[in-house]
């Protein structure tokens, strides 16, 4: 996870000079439409011990619609600004490994189709500026699992976490949160954060959800 969040940073730094200077930045479309990609590294909370995560992907697609306040009422530091709501369908893949006392690696890998919400704010430090760089958004998520696989031997697990895997929820319900930098006209950068609310094993001691940190690009077709 700490790699993923070097290698955005490094990206955010080196492109972002760049960007400040492109004139052709415009977010002022009432819709756009567009294809999200993203690296992600997953976890699963408090069941499965020496946790190493999964490396995963996800691709969607999004609408992005402008919301037209009556009263533009923001904070003077954040000026000028846009808001938008942002609709995102995607594929994402989940889960996590384990590495045992042994050397077996387990691997609990679940796909999710994801709903995504976002309330999504575009802003400059400066209140002449023309140029609104830098975004964040967030807003609830809706999932639902629709592909389990990987390799594991159970037998080695705890007894409580064999029973666990017998109640996996496909449900999934919590709020994404991400923070990124509009690089030019058709693209954008992110880090994301994801965090489950609803449990993913059912009969166990205790509470066990999603959450993932990502990075990756937004590219508009307009």
């Amino acid at each position: 996870m700490n790699k993923l969040l070097l290698l955005f940073i490094s990206i955010f730094f080196l492109i972002g000079p760049t960007a400040s200077t492109a004139q052709t930045l415009s977010i002022d479309k009432i819709t756009r439409f567009g294809l999200s990609q993203t690296a992600i590294h997953s976890r699963i909370r408090n069941i499965h011990n020496a946790s190493i995560g999964r490396y995963g992907t996800a691709i969607g697609v999004f609408a992005q619609i402008k919301i037209e306040p009556r009263k533009k009422v923001y904070p003077i530091a954040l000026k000028p600004a846009q808001i938008f709501f942002v609709a995102q369908l995607e594929y994402s893949m989940q889960g996590e490994r384990t590495k045992l006392k042994d050397g077996t690696i387990n691997k609990y890998f679940n796909d999710y189709i994801n709903l995504p919400l976002y309330i999504k704010y575009y802003f400059s430090f400066k209140s002449t500026s023309p140029v609104k760089r830098f975004m964040i958004m967030g807003g609830p998520k809706i999932g639902g699992c629709v592909v389990q696989y990987g390799q594991a031997d159970l037998s080695k697990e705890r007894e409580s976490v064999q029973l666990a895997h017998t109640n996996f929820k496909a449900l999934d319900l919590g709020y994404s949160f991400a923070m990124g930098l509009y690089f030019f006209r058709h693209i954008e950068g992110f880090m994301r954060f994801d965090q489950s609310f609803t449990e993913v094993y059912g009969n166990y001691n205790r509470k066990t959800f999603n959450y993932a940190l990502s990075g990756g690009i937004n590219i508009f077709f307009d």
